[in-house]
């Protein structure tokens, strides 16, 4: 792996972009394809090849694309991302002239999120952002709807485009555990930290509602906007460079600011877990790759590390080995899919609810929707807790004793500022809301691996 080929993602220069920059971008670095059927889900991992576009579908989208970039151009963080992307693509060019980036016009997937990135094309839902902010929205005039669902389609594209050129580097799995456990955080801790910023600086009350930048955050970045402008271009990049070692930290050390990218965190963390366990030897000159890549591209330090505590991981174990014993392929590979949220929980698999296959993939299921729902509620009360919300603070510390008195997780309560991310709640308090703290609760006996072993 040559080192030299990574790119650089930070560092770049955010004054206003000469008239015809964005324009050229569009029209001479990205490519539009088309598709002619929906595919399936299954199917993402087949290669696929799609025809370039039509003449007229090709202008709507590209006039479309433009208007994005533009909207996110008013930011600078927005422009500086833009210089990268044009650095980088010059780089490629230099090598492949006829290089460009990928976009496929009609979404292949119409349940998809936001975004795909499908063969190094990448793929956007802009009917999915139109609903995003819809449902988001309350009562904001027509125009911020405009604005926000511009800037997040910009903020994608952007996105994804740093995940293209992390392929173009080289970065991929292995058969290294600690590469195997934590791929896709490793591959997702930049672009998040990119999106992150970007929406902090979109001066949009939508996007911030939607993503959960606390006040103090945008009150922050708005102050030094106002008073110290020559100065957003070094604020903008440590901030990208915090947010990204944010990302690469286990989930029980105190976070950057707040628990915002928490449940994003877990939902990236959960694609590389595995019910069975794989014989896999350590890769020393992979994982020096990943370090090498986050020293280049974003000037920061990756530190190998577990992102999940031991106890987690015994947790999953145990529930593995139940679930080994009683179930069959086609349920375990079922139940695989399940825990890295490619699916719901296959309940069609399971047509005896009093057999020990259904109470061991019960259980199981219980311990993974524990997790999703308690690190989706801290993620939500984030932003209130930060913003001074009382009642958002006792209901996060309800939820770190939850987690701490059955998983044995310990997360923090302060941020690295040693500020207040989830207020001490009376015991009492606790105990009476207990029942509100996770969903989903069934009438089956739910016990955790501890819980099995005393009983």
């Amino acid at each position: 792996m040559n080192t030299s080929d990574f790119p650089q993602e930070i560092g770049f220069d955010t004054s206003p972009l000469p008239a015809n920059f964005i324009p050229y971008i569009a029209n001479n670095m990205v490519a539009f394809y088309s598709s002619t059927q929906p595919i399936e889900p299954s199917s993402f991992d087949e290669d696929i090849t799609y025809p370039k576009a039509g003449r007229i579908a090709t202008y709507f989208e590209r006039k479309h694309l433009i208007r994005s970039l533009e909207e996110v151009a008013k930011t600078p963080t927005g422009r500086a991302a833009l210089r990268a992307f044009y650095y980088n693509a010059k780089q490629q060019q230099t090598q492949n002239p006829s290089f460009r980036y990928g976009i496929l016009i009609q979404p292949t997937c119409p349940n998809m999120g936001l975004c795909h990135l499908d063969s190094g094309i990448i793929e956007i839902n802009n009917q999915n952002i139109q609903n995003l902010i819809n449902e988001n929205a309350d009562n904001q005039n027509q125009k911020a709807k405009e604005s926000a669902a511009l800037f997040l389609y910009g903020t994608t594209f952007l996105h994804e485009s740093m995940h293209i050129r992390q392929a173009q580097s080289g970065l991929s799995s292995s058969y290294d555990p600690m590469i195997m456990s934590h791929l896709n955080v490793y591959l997702d801790a930049a672009p998040q930290a990119l999106s992150k910023q970007l929406i902090t600086e979109s001066n949009n009350p939508i996007l911030h509602q939607l993503f959960h930048i606390d006040n103090p955050t945008i009150q922050e970045y708005q102050h030094l906007s106002n008073t110290n402008p020559q100065q957003l271009p070094h604020y903008s990049t440590n901030k990208i460079r915090q947010y990204t070692r944010d990302f690469l930290t286990p989930i029980e050390a105190s976070p950057q600011s707040n628990y915002a990218q928490l449940h994003t965190k877990w939902n990236y963390l959960r694609q590389n877990l595995y019910l069975k366990s794989y014989a896999s030897e350590e890769n020393k000159q992979h994982q020096e790759t990943f370090v090498q890549y986050f020293k280049t591209a974003i000037n920061t330090s990756l530190t190998l590390t577990l992102l999940l505590p031991q106890s987690f991981h015994n947790a999953l174990n145990q529930y593995s080995q139940e679930i080994m014993i009683h179930c069959s392929k086609e349920q375990i590979a079922a139940l695989q899919q399940f825990l890295n949220g490619k699916q719901k929980f296959p309940e069609e698999l399971f047509p005896n609810k009093k057999g020990k296959d259904y109470l061991a993939a019960k259980n199981f299921e219980q311990f993974i929707v524990d997790i999703d729902t308690s690190f989706q509620t801290l993620s939500t009360l984030s932003s209130e807790i930060t913003n001074g919300n009382s009642e958002a603070k006792a209901k996060a510390q309800q939820i770190r004793a939850h987690l701490k008195k059955r998983y044995d997780i310990n997360l923090s309560s302060t941020n690295q500022n040693n500020e207040p991310i989830a207020a001490n709640a009376p015991s009492s308090t606790i105990q009476n809301n207990a029942q509100n703290i996770t969903n989903n609760i069934t009438s089956l006996e739910i016990l955790s691996p501890q819980q099995k072993n005393m009983s």
